[in-house]
């Protein structure tokens, strides 16, 4: 699959956006969480999918899956590349 600018540019768009309709304590949390260790945020994560598992959610729709891959594909292909860097 192939990440063009556009494509970045639309991702970060729709990520500041989904932001934006936060209410200020759902960004409070996601500011919070931005502080934590790489350890405290795997272990809240963890707990979060827990409890996430327990709500009645609608499944993803294409858009949502669409933009869901794409960010998890921008954060390996980062990852790797600092690790390439290393």
């Amino acid at each position: 699959m192939q990440i063009t600018d556009d494509k970045l540019k639309n991702l970060a768009k729709s990520i500041y956006y989904e932001y934006l309709n936060m209410t200020a304590i759902t960004q409070n949390i996601i500011q919070s969480f931005e502080l934590l260790t790489e350890s405290e945020k795997k272990d809240v994560a963890s707990e979060i999918i827990l409890r996430s598992l327990k709500l009645n959610l609608p499944p993803l729709s294409d858009k949502e899956f669409v933009l869901n891959a794409e960010e998890l594909f921008l954060e390996l292909e980062k990852s790797e590349s600092n690790n390439a860097q290393a």
